[in-house]
C-alpha cells in the first residue's frame, strides 16, 4: 500500500496535533459509552500493520492490554514486538471470522469500512462484527471532511467522485483512485444503511474534529 492513509492527512504540517486530537475525542467518547472493565474482552478488527503517532489508537490508549485481540489481514510482527500482552490474530479478507456468537465484549473497528469494496462487501462484514461481539465502537472517516482523509486535498472530493478518483490518480495516489479500495460515507448514508440492512440498534454520532455536518469522523455505537 504504497500511499497509505499516512501517507496523506499526515502529510499537512499540523497533522500530528489534528491527528491527536483526533484520536483522543474518540477514545474520550468510547469511554463514554462503554466504562473501563478489566473483565471485558476486546476485539480491535483490522489492527494497522502501520506504526506512527496516530495508528493502533485505541491499543495505545486501553490499559487492560492482555483483553485485547486484534485482527487484522497484514503482518503485525511490529506491533506484537511493541504490545507484547495482546494477541494478534490473521484473518482473511471478507470471510467469516472464526468465532461463536458473542465471543467478545466488545469490537472496536476504526478507518476500515471506507476500504471495504462495495457497500454489499461492507453490509457483510458489519454484519459479522456484530454476530461475534454483544457489543461495538466503529469509526470512520466523515466524507463531508473538508480535507480528504486519505490524500489531504481539500475539497476535491465534494466533487463527483469519478472526477477525485482520476484526479488522485493523477497525482499518485493509485492505490486509492480505486473503488475497491476507498469508499466515502457521510452519517446520513450509514444511517440508511443501517435502517436498510442491518438491524442492531445503534447510535449514531459526529466524533473527531466536531464541526457539526463536517466533523471529521462518525461513530457507529451499539452498547445495548
Amino acid at each position: 500500500m504504497k500511499n497509505s492513509y499516512h501517507a496523506g492527512i499526515a502529510k499537512l504540517n499540523i497533522s500530528i496535533y489534528i491527528l491527536k486530537l483526533v484520536r483522543k475525542n474518540m477514545y474520550k467518547l468510547f469511554l463514554k459509552h462503554f466504562p473501563l472493565n478489566e473483565n471485558n474482552l476486546i476485539v480491535d478488527f483490522g489492527s494497522s500493520e502501520q506504526e506512527t503517532e496516530d495508528s493502533n489508537y485505541f491499543i495505545k490508549c486501553y490499559p487492560f492490554k492482555n483483553k485485547i485481540t486484534c485482527l487484522s489481514i497484514f503482518d503485525n510482527r511490529s506491533l506484537r514486538k511493541r504490545f507484547p500482552d495482546i494477541t494478534i490474530l490473521s484473518i482473511k479478507k471478507d470471510r467469516s471470522l472464526k468465532f461463536s456468537d458473542n465471543h467478545f465484549d466488545i469490537l472496536i473497528c476504526n478507518a476500515v469500512l471506507e476500504h471495504f469494496s462495495s457497500e454489499k462487501i461492507l453490509i457483510q462484514n458489519i454484519k459479522e462484527m456484530s454476530r461475534i461481539s454483544k457489543k461495538f465502537y466503529i469509526t470512520l472517516p466523515n466524507c463531508l471532511f473538508p480535507i480528504e482523509h486519505h490524500t489531504s486535498l481539500p475539497l476535491l472530493h465534494y466533487l463527483s467522485k469519478d472526477f477525485f478518483r482520476k484526479i488522485i490518480h493523477l497525482l499518485g495516489f493509485d492505490f486509492y483512485s480505486h473503488k475497491e479500495n476507498l469508499n466515502f460515507y457521510s452519517k446520513r448514508k450509514i444511517h440508511k444503511i443501517f435502517e436498510n440492512n442491518i438491524h442492531d440498534k445503534v447510535i449514531i454520532k459526529y466524533t473527531g474534529i466536531l464541526l457539526g455536518i463536517f466533523s471529521s469522523n462518525i461513530a457507529i455505537i451499539k452498547n445495548s
